[in-house]
């Protein structure tokens, strides 16, 4: 799992988008990501996998749970997961899997950065987490002991050059590099105990913001030449734009410097490249020991990036590339190779699903979401019309709060902020810019309809 990922950078969504969605930087304004499309390859890739809610927290705890964030206790984040909460990896330890977690897990409140000895009674059924964290976005960490801490952090306020720096010249302590190390030690020590079912959760802290990456790929796009996202241009659209955009305060940007916004775009290019080369070093080491053909790799985020898409950056919006992230899964002779499924899926599926391909059971009424295994074995049609709904919780911090419905065709978004309905029409209006919740009131009301049914069902607060 990569942290804030934007879609769009991936070669294999791109091709799937096609050249006016997944070009939207220009034909140059690209990132190659070989070990990624190689993955989609032999594998089956979700090309509208809907998060529960677009924001770390609540997202990653419907990742674990396979329930909406209210029912989790994490419905915004910082805050900490329900302690009986049970996970997949819960289920995965009663039956016989060791299970390790490295990386981010933001699911343990707001202690930052929350290391294993602070947190140690709440695993979760993760026996294995020395080198988890809960929150933070430090790029350096070094070992101590069996465990990990912060390296090189800067006091806030100080001038940060030095650390910036260090963070450019150091691979081994680098956070992606590092964390990539410890998940390979985990392979090797795994592939000698061969008889052992086990499962690991790698949670990559990048591409998330700061736009800050080591070299080569600090400076690796430098020198691209990108154009702006055609929903950036403001112009008309920004008197027009919808209230719930502009929340939280500080993600909408209509009148972001060319130049600043271009840098970022770039450094952001750069972290998935580095995220792709390691991705690719796994894969080959898993290849290596000889578990390539008996082990589901799963790679996905917990929540996307809009990065300057309808003049706003980072998460919390309805929009496609905040609320929908890659879902890339392979096992091979089970799960066809090559293969696209366009159905809408949701985060909340994940945990059914994973357990049923390794043949573990569990109750479906202990889940909100679906188990889809039929569906990505291809032993079930896909259901391209099934309608998912996602949400962005109050918070009195941001006021923010909306909830959207979608299925493969339309998108209703609904606001605390107004009792008017946004329509979209993903077919023939994939930039989603237009409103036709007032010509198409049939379809509007239906679907305003299906998203309350399913919200009361789920007993999900309205």
């Amino acid at each position: 799992m990569t942290d804030e990922h934007n879609l769009r950078t991936i070669g294999a969504y791109r091709e799937i988008l096609g050249e006016k969605q997944g070009y939207i930087w220009g034909k140059q304004g690209i990132v190659s990501t070989p070990n990624i499309d190689r993955l989609a390859r032999s594998g089956t890739t979700l090309s509208n996998f809907y998060v529960s809610s677009p924001s770390c927290t609540p997202s990653r705890a419907s990742f674990m749970t396979g329930l909406y964030p209210w029912a989790t206790g994490a419905t915004f984040n910082h805050l900490a997961l329900n302690s009986n909460a049970t996970t997949f990896a819960n289920i995965l330890e009663d039956n016989g899997y060791i299970n390790s977690y490295i990386g981010k897990w933001h699911l343990d409140g707001d202690i930052k950065p929350g290391f294993k000895k602070f947190t140690d009674w709440r695993k979760f059924g993760f026996q294995e987490r020395d080198y988890m964290y809960n929150r933070g976005h430090w790029k350096l960490f070094e070992e101590v002991g069996k465990s990990m801490r912060v390296c090189c952090s800067w006091v806030q306020g100080q001038d940060m050059s030095n650390y910036w720096q260090k963070v450019k010249t150091n691979s081994d302590i680098y956070g992606t590099d590092f964390l990539v190390e410890k998940a390979k030690e985990v392979i090797e020590k795994r592939a000698e105990k061969k008889n052992k079912p086990f499962s690991l959760f790698l949670s990559i802290p990048d591409p998330h913001t700061p736009m800050y990456s080591r070299e080569p790929y600090e400076s690796m796009y430098d020198n691209l030449k990108l154009v702006k996202p055609k929903t950036m241009k403001v112009n008309s659209y920004e008197l027009s734009a919808p209230d719930w955009l502009k929340y939280p305060p500080g993600r909408y940007y209509p009148r972001w410097p060319t130049e600043d916004y271009f840098r970022q775009v770039r450094k952001s290019f750069g972290m998935v490249k580095l995220i792709d080369d390691k991705i690719g070093e796994l894969l080959d080491l898993i290849n290596r020991k000889g578990m390539y053909n008996n082990t589901i790799i799963v790679f996905t985020s917990d929540h996307g990036n809009l990065m300057g898409e309808h003049a706003s950056n980072l998460k919390g919006s309805p929009y496609k590339t905040s609320a929908t992230v890659p879902f890339i899964i392979r096992y091979p002779n089970v799960i066809p190779p090559n293969r696209v499924i366009q159905a809408p899926a949701h985060s909340t599926d994940f945990a059914p699903t994973l357990l049923n391909l390794v043949g573990v059971k569990a109750k479906m009424k202990s889940f909100h979401g679906e188990n889809l295994a039929k569906v990505i074995s291809g032993k079930k049609k896909q259901n391209r019309w099934r309608y998912v709904y996602f949400r962005h919780y109050f918070h009195e911090r941001y006021d923010g709060a909306w909830v959207a419905l979608a299925n493969v065709r339309y998108k209703l978004v609904l606001s605390i902020h107004s009792t008017k309905q946004w329509l979209y029409d993903l077919k023939h209006d994939p930039d989603e810019l237009k409103n036709i919740s007032i010509t198409n009131k049939v379809e509007s009301n239906k679907m305003k309809l299906i998203l309350c049914c399913k919200m009361f069902n789920n007993h999900d607060p309205l």
